[in-house]
């Protein structure tokens, strides 16, 4: 038995002051005053002890892609995650063609079967049938049509797949009929389009307000429809570039803490710093918190899940616990592991990293075996 002593455990509904927990594979016990007779004791010196975050929406680090085809590239970014206190993932793809694509949904395959760091827990499919108009840096000549023939090949890997409720309301149908999870993202759909798309099925909003239609005082929009449905989950990229810190405290007030999705988005230049580098084979020039194309058009995310967390508990007034709450128990619960991951709570799986306020991760645990340390 393992345990953390003198720790800010940072729990579903609280942050519980000098916390011990006891682990193994899975959490024991929480509390205060726990013995720890016989246990392998790791002191925190009063650091914040989270569980594992889940990022349900990025597309590469540290120079490796996930449109990648190659195991060893996802095998690499799945080792690099624990660093950012990142412990499962959805690996997310723009717009490719469908055989590089079926060919990184194998690598993906593979990486679920055989973990090796953060877990992937399937992929997310953001590119190729979404509207031209709100394409955004996805490459317009790639677009195209569902093709749900393709996607049945993949049904065990696809957790989510995003859908422009305008142009294909029956793909949502599908989707939800099959038990994928659907997003309504690159659409140009008003309301009334959007409030369809959640009638049949769709429960989730890729990085709300970019790539959608936006709000007006005379329509609402996609974004106002996300907004206002409690149906829908809404995934907020918290850089503070792709949405504006002031926005924060809204979709808070508007979506409270349990419809919240917390996502990075990031790009292969997360964590290389800034520089020109190439993503989906197109030049993307990086600053301290986004990558753009030549011709300015936001590209992607280079700031850390942990630093989205720590941006919206400062800027929307959320709790620290509610805060990341939208980046671990969330985004659990879209995957439907709720059950086992996503919290501190005796039974779980013991996924969780040690940060100080700052959200720096000095040591962060898989199953209860230390992956990091700083």
């Amino acid at each position: 038995m393992k345990a953390i002593v003198n720790a800010r455990a940072v729990l579903e509904d609280r942050v519980l002051e000098r916390a011990t927990v006891l682990f193994d594979g899975r959490f024991r016990r929480i509390g205060q005053d726990v013995p720890t007779d016989g246990c392998d004791v790791v002191d925190a010196g009063g650091r914040y002890l989270f569980p594992g975050l889940i990022d349900l929406h990025m597309h590469g680090l540290m120079g490796k892609e996930t449109l990648d085809p190659d195991v060893a590239a996802h095998r690499f970014i799945a080792a690099q995650l624990p660093k950012q206190g990142v412990t499962g993932y959805l690996p997310s793809f723009g717009s490719a063609p469908l055989p590089k694509m079926a060919a990184a949904l194998e690598a993906v395959r593979a990486c679920m079967k055989q973990p090796c760091g953060a877990k992937a827990h399937g992929a997310y499919m953001e590119g190729v049938f979404i509207s031209l108009e709100k394409r955004g840096a996805h490459d317009p000549s790639l677009l195209m049509p569902p093709d749900t023939d393709f996607m049945l090949s993949f049904l065990d890997v696809i957790k989510v797949a995003i859908a422009a409720p305008e142009l294909y309301p029956e793909y949502i149908s599908w989707c939800a009929e099959r038990g994928i999870v659907c997003a309504m993202g690159h659409t140009d759909a008003t309301y009334e389009q959007a409030m369809e798309g959640v009638r049949r099925g769709a429960t989730q909003a890729t990085h709300l307000f970019n790539g959608m239609r936006g709000m007006s005082h005379r329509e609402a929009g996609m974004a106002g429809a996300a907004l206002l449905c409690d149906a829908v989950n809404v995934e907020l990229i918290a850089d503070t570039a792709h949405v504006a810190k002031e926005m924060f405290r809204l979709v808070y007030r508007l979506k409270g803490p349990d419809r919240i999705l917390l996502i990075t988005d990031s790009s292969p230049a997360a964590g290389l710093g800034p520089g020109v580098y190439t993503s989906s084979g197109r030049r993307v020039t990086v600053d301290d918190l986004v990558g753009r194309l030549d011709n300015g058009t936001i590209s992607s995310s280079v700031v850390p899940l942990r630093k989205g967390v720590l941006n919206f508990h400062l800027h929307a007034g959320a709790p620290l616990h509610e805060a990341a709450r939208m980046a671990t128990l969330n985004p659990a619960r879209v995957l439907g592991v709720d059950k086992s991951l996503g919290s501190i709570r005796v039974g779980k799986q013991a996924d969780m990293f040690l940060a100080d306020g700052d959200m720096n991760v000095w040591q962060t645990f898989v199953d209860g075996e230390r992956v990091y340390q700083a």
